[in-house]
């Protein structure tokens, strides 16, 4: 038996699916450069501790921060929202004083890229208390991070 093709239905402008919202926020992508070969030179147990130790430290510097908002992480990468663009760069500021101080004495040093963007992003819901963004502008976050 044959099926149509589901064709994807829009919503009209200006209207979100249920558990969406829509806002102008700055998104701030953090990756470990090179995190497969630290943990080749270091061992799993070695770099995965490693690697647990530098979030500690993003950690540390999010608690600080004003607004920041962790959305996801996911291996070695943090994706981050903030309401403001100042927030964001001061954070990212801070973000880079702590990691290389974290860096002093370490035999193998762990780098990080950092990739700042503003848009509109389309905001849903998960749980109270978690959300996650979609849409091009988390897109294009993450695609700054390749200029780093």
């Amino acid at each position: 038996m044959e099926t149509e093709p589901v064709t994807p239905t829009r919503a009209p402008p200006g209207v979100q699916p249920p558990g969406h919202d829509r806002g102008l926020l700055t998104l701030l992508f953090s990756d470990v450069v090179g995190s497969t070969a630290l943990k080749q030179a270091l061992g799993d147990r070695g770099g995965v501790a490693l690697l647990q130790q530098h979030h500690e430290q993003i950690r540390q510097v999010l608690r600080d921060s004003a607004g920041a908002e962790v959305i996801n992480t996911a291996g070695d990468s943090f994706l981050i929202l903030f309401p403001t663009p100042s927030d964001a760069v001061r954070c990212a500021l801070l973000l880079q004083g702590r990691l290389r101080q974290f860096n002093q004495g370490l035999t193998v040093a762990v780098q990080d890229r950092l990739g700042l963007h503003m848009g509109e992003v389309v905001i849903e819901e998960i749980a109270p208390g978690q959300r996650d963004v979609h849409g091009i502008q988390v897109d294009t976050c993450s695609r700054v991070i390749g200029l780093a």
